[in-house]
């Protein structure tokens, strides 16, 4: 067999599979993975923390516009909440043998596991909070803690006496 020689020349390009929109998204929509594609790209075109993977940016809510074609950014993405502003929830606070609920409205909206302002409906208060779902969340600080500041100045007992 006859050897041949010839010559070839070009260059050779870096590629990178990034998430890009499969059509335009508008802002705030939640995206499902008919809404994406995997493209590959010029590694040169590709800026650091886009989405590489589909499963990494389904489900996400997006905070801007993308055209077809689009790659995604990871921080222009985020987890949809939950908790609404105005719904009504139950503030849970527990404790090994004992559990303190109360009515309250979220002032915020977040997903699980995020800290949103509830406004308690039987004071008026409004506490710190993380969200565990829909309609329940945890005070970050321990409600009897509350209880250590009366008008008087001074400490409650857990049985509703006065502490000097």
């Amino acid at each position: 067999m006859a050897t041949i020689r010839q010559r070839i020349s070009g260059r050779v390009i870096a590629m990178r599979e990034v998430v890009v929109a499969a059509r335009s998204i508008r802002t705030g929509e939640v995206l499902s993975a008919r809404d994406l594609r995997v493209q590959r790209l010029p590694a040169e075109r590709v800026r650091p923390g886009m989405a590489e993977r589909i499963e990494r940016a389904a489900g996400h809510r997006i905070h801007r516009a993308v055209q077809i074609g689009q790659p995604l950014a990871l921080a222009d993405l985020s987890v949809p909440p939950v908790l609404l502003r105005d719904s009504l929830v139950q503030l849970q606070y527990e404790v090994p043998g004992l559990t303190i609920t109360a009515q309250g409205r979220a002032i915020d909206e977040g997903a699980v596991g995020a800290t949103v302002s509830v406004m308690n409906l039987a004071t008026g208060g409004t506490v710190l909070a993380e969200v565990l779902g829909s309609d329940r969340v945890r005070p970050l600080r321990p409600l009897l803690q509350r209880l250590e500041n009366t008008p008087s100045g001074r400490s409650a007992s857990p049985r509703g006496g006065s502490q000097p």
